[in-house]
């Protein structure tokens, strides 16, 4: 697990002039891991040794936003800014999305299919079923699959707690896979429903 990675959702729109460290992902497997996942050892940049990184992650996209959010983006092409997007196949007609991310240089994680707890967590064949139907989209729109991956709630959450244990045995099994997930650190919390409009969030 790591988890030295900022979280907002595409609710809000943030322009970010600092660098941000790309994740490349170089590895094509012929089909994604069923369970049992089997070992893949994929690449993974973890930034420089020397000063300080700033990964920038965008969940439960795309959506009607995240065409502005590349544009936003591209005005810092010169600064090499790329972030990484953990998908769903909530908003479909949308999904054409992750490939203009994946071809301007964005890194593409899994986050979820379908974003329903209750169906994700019902056990580990159902969390795999929605791994592997989301890793199937990816790799229609870019040609990969993702090495890297975020659970719906984090790898710590209430949401899973009606089957207990089931995050510890998922993050070993994804483990195991050589698949990485990923926390994060900071969150913007635009995703919280508190009331605020979105340009009170920003």
């Amino acid at each position: 697990m790591i988890t030295s990675l900022g979280c907002t959702s595409e609710e809000v729109i943030l322009e970010q002039e600092k660098e941000i460290v790309h994740i490349p992902l170089e590895i094509s497997p012929e089909q994604p891991p069923s369970p049992p996942p089997q070992r893949i050892d994929y690449p993974l940049y973890v930034g420089p040794k020397n000063g300080k990184t700033i990964y920038l992650t965008f969940d439960d996209g795309p959506s009607q936003y995240t065409s502005t959010l590349l544009d936003n983006l591209a005005k810092y092409d010169k600064f090499n800014v790329k972030v990484t997007f953990f998908v769903t196949n909530m908003r479909p007609e949308y999904i054409d999305n992750i490939k203009r991310a994946h071809n301007e240089g964005h890194s593409i994680g899994v986050h979820t299919y379908c974003h329903e707890y209750s169906k994700i967590y019902a056990s580990e064949e159902a969390y795999i079923e929605d791994f592997n139907a989301m890793q199937k989209v990816i790799y229609e729109q870019t040609g990969e699959y993702s090495s890297i991956f975020r659970f719906p709630g984090g790898s710590s959450n209430t949401i899973s707690k009606n089957n207990v244990g089931i995050m510890t045995r998922l993050a070993k099994m994804m483990d195991e896979s050589g698949a990485v997930y990923f926390d994060w650190n900071v969150d913007s919390g635009d995703a919280e429903n508190n009331g605020q409009t979105n340009q009170e969030k920003i």
